[in-house]
C-alpha cells in the first residue's frame, strides 16, 4: 500500500519568467521560499508515495491536473536495470555524436546534444539506448498512467494514434521511436541547478518521470 500525504494547499505561486537558472536562483531567494532540503519539509524517499490533489478546493486546481501532484515509487526499474541504462548511455556517449548545438544561456550553462536520426556516427547507440528504454521502462510508466491517472492515459494514447497516423512509415523505419504513447520524448541530464522546486515545464497537465541513476 502506498503512504498518502496531503499537502496544506496547491502550490499556487509561479515564476512566469525568462528561463534562466540565475533568475531562478534570483526570484527564489527574494521571495523567501525555502529552496534545500534542510528547509522543506521532507518525505521518505523509499517506498510508494501519492500526493493527491482531491481534499482540496477545486477552485485552487487548474484545469486537466493529473489527479496526483507527486508521485514516487520504489524499484520502477530494478538495479540491473538501471545498470544497462547506465551503460546505453556511456555507449552512447562513447560514440561520439556530433551534432552539438551550442549550449544555451537560458537554460544552463553546460552544453547539450540534441539528437535524431541525422546522427549518422551515432545512430546505432542511439537507437540501442530507446530499444531499452521502450523494452524495460515505457510499459512501467505507462502502467502507472493507467493506474493512476486515467484521463490522462487516455489523452496520451489520442495523441499516440494521431502521431501514428502522421508519422506511422517513420516508426516503420524506426520503431523504437515509438514508446506506445507513454511519452514522446527522453532527455538525459548529467546534473542539476541544487534548488528545489516545481518545474510545470510547458503545461500543468504534463507529468515528467524522473529516474534517478547512478554507478
Amino acid at each position: 500500500m502506498p503512504d498518502i500525504y496531503r499537502i496544506e494547499s496547491f502550490p499556487g505561486d509561479f515564476l512566469k519568467v525568462c528561463p534562466s537558472g540565475k533568475t531562478v536562483h534570483k526570484m527564489m531567494a527574494k521571495c523567501q521560499y525555502p529552496t534545500t532540503v534542510a528547509e522543506l519539509k521532507t518525505l521518505p524517499d523509499t517506498r510508494k508515495i501519492l500526493l493527491p490533489l482531491d481534499h482540496l478546493d477545486p477552485a485552487t486546481i487548474p484545469a486537466d491536473i493529473p489527479p496526483y501532484i507527486i508521485m514516487q515509487f520504489e524499484h520502477l526499474i530494478t538495479a540491473e536495470e538501471q545498470h544497462h541504462l547506465w551503460f546505453q548511455w556511456d555507449r552512447l556517449i562513447a560514440a561520439k555524436p556530433v551534432h552539438l548545438l551550442k549550449c544555451d544561456k537560458n537554460c544552463s550553462a553546460s552544453e547539450a546534444w540534441h539528437l535524431g536520426i541525422w546522427e549518422s556516427l551515432a545512430i546505432e547507440a542511439i537507437d540501442n539506448l530507446l530499444h531499452f528504454i521502450k523494452t524495460h521502462i515505457a510499459s512501467e510508466i505507462s502502467g502507472v498512467f493507467k493506474e493512476h491517472a486515467p484521463a490522462q492515459w487516455k489523452a496520451l494514447c489520442g495523441a499516440h494514434n494521431c502521431v501514428l497516423d502522421k508519422l506511422g512509415s517513420q516508426f516503420e523505419l524506426h520503431p523504437n521511436l515509438d514508446m506506445g504513447g507513454a511519452f514522446f520524448t527522453v532527455a538525459a541530464k548529467e546534473a542539476g541547478s541544487g534548488i528545489t522546486y516545481i518545474d510545470w515545464n510547458d503545461d500543468h497537465a504534463i507529468y515528467a518521470f524522473v529516474f534517478v541513476v547512478w554507478d
